[in-house]
């Protein structure tokens, strides 16, 4: 559990606003292009991560992203879908720094991961019966109309 879970004592993600986080496999191969093999897949601590081979901005995620049980077929509904902004504790890490950087080097890093870079936030819809998602399961942006 890292900071940004809701249960975690010292959480960022008061009341639950920030939703579930997901980030993409080809956004860790660009961050450890960046800043080094220490940046290992899931390190940012999103709940999901999606495997894929492409890179995706905001307006690239459509209206919202169905992830399919790949057993029963089920599917969980993200929705609102946002950028989540990079925060300087992991930009620290990321740059493999102590626990402070000169501003310059800081503003870059923080340039680099944002615009969904470090991944994104967004609401799962109302289920009537809850859904497992799992390794495996099949991931599709839906573009709405």
């Amino acid at each position: 559990m890292d900071l940004h879970h809701a249960d975690h004592p010292t959480t960022h993600n008061s009341k639950g606003l920030n939703g579930v986080s997901l980030g993409f496999t080809t956004h860790y191969q660009a961050m450890r292009a960046q800043f080094g093999e220490h940046i290992i897949d899931g390190i940012a601590g999103e709940n999901i991560l999606v495997g894929t081979d492409r890179v995706f901005a905001l307006a690239d995620l459509g209206s919202q992203i169905v992830i399919e049980n790949q057993h029963t077929g089920q599917c969980v509904y993200l929705t609102n879908i946002e950028v989540a902004d990079p925060c300087v504790e992991f930009t620290h890490f990321a740059v493999n720094h102590g626990p402070s950087l000169p501003a310059a080097e800081l503003k870059a890093a923080l340039q680099f991961l944002d615009g969904g870079r470090r991944g994104f936030y967004a609401r799962a819809t109302e289920q009537e019966t809850p859904i497992v998602i799992q390794t495996g399961d099949k991931v599709y942006i839906d573009e709405g109309e």
